[in-house]
C-alpha cells in the first residue's frame, strides 16, 4: 500500500530539500537549488500534480506564503531598513559619505516655465512620498529609518541668461557636474535635490538628484511624470489630482523584515550559498593597470567601432542588463549579474 501524504506535507518536504512549488498563470512549476530536482523528486511531483495544483491555487500560488504589503502604524517607533537599504547605509559610512549613488536627471524646458509653480509641484512630491523625507540614524548596532512629517524644498536657481550659448552649454556641463558629485548626508538631508537654470526667458534646465537609498531608475520617471502633473494642475488652480499613497517604502521594508526570517531565510541564503559557491572572488577579465588597494570611480569613454566583417570571428560576446557588452572571458556558465533595485 502506497503511503498517503498531504499537498501541504509534501510542498513542506521539498522546500526542506531545496524545491519550490508554485503556480504561474495556470501551470505548476518548481525552482530548486543545484541538483535537488533529480528525477525521483519529478516523478513524485507528476504523481501528487493535482492536489498540488489545487492546494496552491488556493493558497495564492505560491509554496512559500507570502503575506500581503500592509500599512504599518506611524507610532514613533523604530522602523528597520530593508535589506538594500541597509546595504547602501553600510557603504555610505564605510565611505565616509559619497556621491557614488547619487541618481541624477535633468529635463530641458522650454517655453513659459514659472519656477514658483515648479516648487509647489515639488513640495507635492515631497509631502506624498515618505523616501524623500526619511532620514536614517544610527541606534546602537541597529540602523533605522526616521520619517519627517513635513520638510520644505526648496528649488535652487542660477541664472545664465547674460552668458553666450557656448558659455552657457559649459555652466550647464559643469552645474550637472557638480549636482551629481555632491554627496548627500543621509542623517539630515531631504534626498531629493532640485535646481532650475534659467537660460533664458523661455528656455532652461531642471536638474534633480535623488539617492539610491530612497530611490532607483524607475523611481526618477515616477518623480518626473507626477512632476509634471502636479506642475500642470497647479497652473490650472486645480487641487491635488494624485491620491495617497495606502503603503510606502517603510511598509515594503517592514514586511520584508518579518517574512525574510527562519526557514523562508535560511531557505534563500542555501539557495545563493550553494549557487554561488564557485564563483571566483574576482573577475576573469583582462584589466590594462593593476588592481589598486582602494577601488576608485573614475573612469574614461571610450568608443570603438568594429566592422562587420571582423565580429564573425572575434571572440563571443554577450549584452548584460545595462546595454554593456560582456566578453566571453566575464562569462560563468548559469550565472548572471544585473543591477538590484531596493524598490519593492
Amino acid at each position: 500500500m502506497s503511503q498517503v501524504i498531504s499537498a501541504a506535507d509534501l510542498i513542506h518536504t521539498l522546500n526542506q530539500q531545496g524545491v519550490e512549488l508554485y503556480m504561474d498563470q495556470g501551470t505548476l512549476k518548481a525552482r530548486s537549488r543545484k541538483g535537488r530536482l533529480t528525477p525521483e523528486v519529478v516523478e513524485l511531483i507528476k504523481a501528487h500534480k493535482p492536489q498540488l495544483q489545487a492546494h496552491l491555487t488556493a493558497t495564492g500560488g505560491s509554496a512559500l506564503q507570502r503575506p500581503p504589503i500592509t500599512a504599518v502604524p506611524r507610532t514613533g517607533a523604530p522602523i528597520p531598513l530593508s535589506y538594500a537599504q541597509q546595504r547602501l547605509w553600510f557603504i555610505d559610512q564605510l565611505s565616509g559619505g559619497s556621491a557614488h549613488y547619487n541618481i541624477p536627471g535633468a529635463l530641458r524646458v522650454q517655453g513659459r516655465f514659472d519656477d514658483q509653480v515648479a516648487e509647489q509641484a515639488l513640495q507635492r512630491i515631497v509631502d506624498r512620498h515618505e523616501p524623500l523625507r526619511t532620514v536614517f540614524r544610527q541606534r546602537g548596532d541597529v540602523a533605522e529609518q526616521v520619517i519627517r512629517t513635513q520638510v520644505t524644498l526648496q528649488l535652487q536657481r542660477r541664472d545664465l541668461s547674460t552668458l553666450s550659448a557656448a558659455e552657457q552649454q559649459q555652466a550647464v556641463r559643469a552645474a550637472v557636474n557638480a549636482d551629481a558629485l555632491e554627496a548627500f548626508d543621509l542623517q539630515q538631508d531631504l534626498l531629493l535635490r532640485a535646481r532650475f537654470l534659467r537660460l533664458g526667458e523661455d528656455d532652461g534646465v531642471l536638474l534633480f538628484t535623488m539617492h539610491h537609498i530612497v530611490s532607483d531608475g524607475w523611481s526618477m520617471g515616477v518623480l518626473i511624470d507626477e512632476f509634471v502633473t502636479h506642475y500642470d494642475s497647479l497652473l490650472a488652480g486645480q487641487p491635488d489630482p494624485l491620491p495617497p499613497l495606502t503603503v510606502q517604502y517603510a511598509d515594503y521594508a517592514q514586511w520584508q523584515r518579518d517574512y525574510l526570517q527562519g526557514d523562508v531565510l535560511d531557505q534563500q541564503l542555501a539557495f545563493w550559498q550553494e549557487t554561488l559557491a564557485d564563483l571566483p572572488a574576482v573577475h576573469s577579465l583582462p584589466l590594462d593597470f593593476p588592481r589598486p588597494e582602494q577601488p576608485g570611480q573614475e573612469g574614461g569613454h571610450v568608443v570603438i567601432t568594429v566592422d562587420a566583417e571582423v565580429t564573425p570571428g572575434s571572440a563571443p560576446t554577450g549584452t548584460c542588463a545595462t546595454g554593456h557588452p560582456v566578453h566571453a572571458a566575464a562569462r560563468r556558465p548559469d550565472t548572471v549579474a544585473v543591477p538590484s533595485q531596493p524598490q519593492p
